[in-house]
C-alpha cells in the first residue's frame, strides 16, 4: 500500500490526497456514523502512518449501543399483550401461581419443569462482548459473542438478543454486514418484538428495521 512517504513520488502524492478525501469523509460522518468515521480514519492512519492524530481518531472509541432494561415487578396477573421494549415506562410484571391445592409434585415432576439455571460462564461471555464493543475491540467482541452463542443454550431471551446486537455492532463496524444482518436476525428469533431506544447507534437500529422488513416479506 502506497503512503505519504513512498519513495515513488507519484504513489506519495496519490495517498496524500486520499489521505485528505477520507479524513474529510469521516469528519462528515463522526455525529451520525462513528463507526464508519472511525473506519474512514483507520485506513487514512495506514496511509499516513507518522500522523499522530489520525491515529488517535482511529483508536477514538465509539459510544457504546443502550439497550433498554426495564424493572421487574412482581404482579398478580401477566398483561396479555405487554411490549417491555416499546413501553418504556412500564415495568415487567412477572405472574405468580397459586400453589397446589392437593398433592405436592414430585422430585422428578419438578426437574421437568424447573427451568434451566442461566450458565454463569455464557452471562460472562456477554458481558465480555459488551466491554470489548464499548473499547471498539470489534474482532474480540465477535469471538466473544460467538462463545457466548456455544455456551449459552440457557440464556434468557432477553439477555441472547442483546448478546446478538452487540455482535451486530461489532460486525457493522467491520463491515460485516452479512454477519450483522445474522445477528440481528437471531435477536429476532429470541424477542420478536425487540425495540432498541433512541440512544442505540442509528446504523444499528436500521439494520434491525431492514432485517425485520425482509421478515415480512
Amino acid at each position: 500500500m502506497p503512503t505519504v512517504r513512498d519513495a515513488d513520488p507519484l504513489r506519495a502524492r496519490w495517498a496524500a490526497l486520499r489521505v485528505r478525501e477520507l479524513d474529510v469523509a469521516a469528519h462528515a460522518l463522526e455525529a451520525r456514523d462513528p463507526a464508519r468515521a472511525r473506519a474512514l480514519w483507520q485506513h487514512a492512519s495506514c496511509l499516513a502512518p507518522a500522523d499522530v492524530d489520525l491515529a488517535r481518531r482511529a483508536r477514538a472509541i465509539i459510544p457504546a449501543v443502550t439497550l433498554h432494561r426495564p424493572s421487574i415487578e412482581r404482579g398478580e396477573q401477566m398483561p396479555d399483550a405487554l411490549d417491555a421494549w416499546s413501553s418504556l415506562a412500564a415495568p415487567i410484571a412477572v405472574a405468580t401461581r397459586a400453589p397446589a391445592p392437593a398433592s405436592t409434585p414430585t422430585r422428578q415432576a419438578v426437574a421437568r419443569t424447573a427451568p434451566a439455571p442461566a450458565n454463569s460462564a455464557a452471562m460472562g461471555l456477554v458481558d465480555e462482548t459488551a466491554a470489548h464493543v464499548r473499547a471498539a475491540r470489534f474482532e474480540a467482541a465477535l469471538a466473544s459473542a460467538d462463545r457466548a452463542r456455544r455456551e449459552g443454550a440457557s440464556l434468557a431471551p432477553r439477555t441472547r438478543a442483546a448478546l446478538e446486537i452487540w455482535a451486530a455492532t461489532a460486525a457493522l463496524a467491520l463491515g460485516r454486514e452479512d454477519d450483522a444482518k445474522a445477528s440481528l436476525g437471531r435477536a429476532l428469533d429470541a424477542e420478536p418484538n425487540l425495540r432498541l431506544d433512541s440512544a442505540t447507534s442509528p446504523k444499528v437500529r436500521r439494520a434491525l428495521d431492514a432485517v425485520r422488513a425482509e421478515r415480512k416479506q
